[in-house]
């Protein structure tokens, strides 16, 4: 699959919040990526707070309805809303 049959869904604040979510999806057998927003390794948390975002949760075109319902009930039982 190519990155470009990819489409985002979710603004993580932080890696963990990124991989969280990563793994609620995938333990639903979504197949998942996570990009962050500055890939430069150096500056990557002060850029993350002045953007806002970590990083974006991004899933294949094909699972984005699927996976939204997920992230919606997820964030519901858990009090998380950021995206």
């Amino acid at each position: 699959m190519s990155i470009d049959e990819f489409v985002p869904i979710y603004n993580a604040a932080n890696e963990y919040n990124a991989s969280i979510i990563k793994s609620v999806l995938e333990d639903e057998g979504i197949q998942t990526i996570i990009e962050p927003v500055n890939k430069s390794l150096a500056f990557n948390g002060a850029i993350a707070l002045a953007e806002g975002s970590w990083g974006v949760i991004m899933v294949h075109k094909s699972d984005e309805d699927r996976a939204i319902r997920i992230l919606n009930e997820y964030t519901d039982e858990n009090g998380d809303s950021e995206e």
